[in-house]
This record gives C-alpha cells, structure tokens and sequence, in this order.
C-alpha cells in the first residue's frame, strides 16, 4: 500500500507505528528506552539511564547522577554508588576505617583514642595528657613526667632509679642523694659516707670528724699530752710536752729534756724524791758525800771534833 494511502506505516516492521515507534529504523517492539530520552535504545547512540550528562558506557555510576563522577577510593565505582568506599585501599570500609586517608589494614591505635596510629598526631598509649614522643615513660601514666635520676626516663618506669647518677639503683645505695659509687662506709653503719652525718669509722660512738683517733675506739678521747692525737693513736704521747715520748722518759710528768738523773736509777732527776748521786743508799740532800759512795758516811774529823770538845777530867 502506497505510503500515501497507508495510515500504518511501520518500517521497521516491530508492529509500532512509525508516527510513534521510538526507533522506527530499528525493530524494537519494546520500546526500551532507559534514559527516557524520547530515543529508543535500540537506535541510541548516547545512553544515559540517570541523566547526568555521563553516558552509561563510561558512567561509573550509571543509575545515580553523579556529573562530577567522584571516586575517592579509585576502584572504578563512582562514590554515589559504592556501597564500599575505601579511599585508602587497605581493605578497611572508610565509614569504620580508623585512618581513612592512610593504609592502616591492622586499624592499630595503641592510645585507644579511634584514631589510627597511621594518622594520630598525637600518640599518647598511657593516656597522661603527654604524647609518646616526648613522654619519658610512654606505657606509664605519669602526667607529672618525675625522673629524680634525670637519666630521661620516668621514675615509674625506670628499672635503675639512681638519683644520684652513680651508676647504683637507689634501692641498694647507701647514699642515694650523693654520688658514691665505690658505696663507702667506713662505720659499717649501711649509710654511705658522704650522707653519713655521723660517720664513725671506730665505732666509739664519736663521729670522725670530732674524733682524735677515727681509726681506733677511744670513746673517752683520753689525750694526756693534750696535742690533738689521741692516746689510743698516738706514737708519741708526751704528758710533759718535753719531747721525750712518755714510753722513754725518765720523769713523764715533768719536763725534763736533758733526763738528767744524777744518780742512774733511771728516775730523773726532777721527779727523783731521793736523788742519790753516787748510790750508795744515801740521798744526795743528806749524804755527808754525795758525789762518792759512803753507806758508813764516817767523818774522821768531825770526830775528832767531836772529841775535843768533851771536857777532860783530871787523873789524881
């Protein structure tokens, strides 16, 4: 039938009229035409389900518009329509990603603060307000940061708490508050010389700093030669200050550095309260003749002396 005559022209021949047929040129009895613009898709050359401007062929979401074709996670899905976003690809949904902008797979966050360590600034395990980086004992809560040692790490977490940097642990060191690390105590007291205000080497109970023999116990601090030294120490006691060391002078308790002794019984003579020059018993003081041995002390002529002066009687 001419087409002038025919009100049912269909060259496509899929039983849709030409006058109606959305692709008239192609047989399409369904009249598919998903981006609804007037074009079948049967003839369309540019699909675009969700109208925005993307064809489908290259749409990364072709059933939601989406012009600016956004995909932060890169995998090919644009971002309105993926239901799993991972921008940084570590497998982790970036809606429970703890670092969504840096691969963390492991979601490690040792401060607990939901913030993966792979994007926290501020790292603080011990939670004390300090971060790890210049927390001196990052695993301990120390928000006072104390280090008595000053060796940078916190007293709570320092194993070798040495305050006085002796290379001694303050719980075994006898001064902990004054370096000694040879832990010297003269005294066997268990305080350490340097802290020892009574230190007392002897043992005597009088501190070595007051006391004139520190090395031997003079509790009385006898010094009978008054020179500083106590007798207990002293090499040369003295009593008379003479110069002659007691142990060896003839009189100790009475100067007398010549040692004089007249009469060689070992007494000098200053202190010898009988003075015999020429011992023979008799004291120099009373001996009619000191310089020489008399026990007798006779004196010819004193008596002659003696008897001329009695009277004589005449012999009738």
């Amino acid at each position: 039938m001419g087409d002038a005559c025919d009100s049912f022209i269909d060259r496509d021949r899929d039983g849709v009229p030409d006058t109606t047929d959305n692709c008239p040129d192609l047989a399409n009895s369904d009249q598919v035409d998903v981006d609804h613009d007037g074009m079948g898709d049967a003839c369309d050359s540019f699909i675009d389900r969700d109208s925005d401007g993307i064809a489908d062929a290259t749409d990364n979401c072709p059933d939601a518009p989406n012009a600016d074709q956004a995909d932060v996670d890169g995998d090919g899905i644009g971002d309105v329509c993926d239901a799993f976003v991972d921008r940084d690809n570590d497998g982790v949904a970036d809606g429970v990603d703890n670092c969504s902008t840096t691969a963390n797979p492991d979601q490690t966050d040792v401060d607990r603060d939901g913030i993966g360590d792979a994007c926290d600034p501020f790292i603080d395990r011990d939670d004390d307000g300090i971060a790890d980086t210049a927390d001196n004992c990052p695993e301990g809560h120390n928000p006072d940061q104390i280090d008595l040692d000053g060796d940078g790490v916190g007293d709570i977490c320092d194993n070798l708490l040495d305050a006085d940097s002796d290379g001694v642990a303050d719980d075994v060191d006898n001064c902990p508050t004054s370096p000694n690390s040879d832990q010297a105590d003269a005294d066997n007291d268990g305080i350490g010389d340097p802290c020892d205000l009574l230190n007392d080497s002897d043992g005597d109970g009088v501190a070595d700093n007051a006391d004139n023999c520190p090395a031997a116990a003079n509790p009385d601090q006898a010094d009978v030669d008054q020179d500083g030294v106590g007798d207990a120490c002293d090499p040369l006691i003295d009593s008379d200050k003479d110069g002659i060391a007691d142990v060896t002078d003839n009189c100790p308790s009475t100067p007398n550095s010549d040692q004089a002794d007249g009469d060689r019984d070992g007494i000098g003579d200053v202190c010898d309260t009988l003075n015999d020059s020429d011992g023979d018993g008799i004291a120099d003081a009373l001996d009619n003749c000191p310089a020489a041995p008399n026990q007798d002390q006779v004196d010819a002529d004193a008596m002659v002396w003696a008897m001329s002066a009695i009277p004589h009687r005449p012999r009738w």
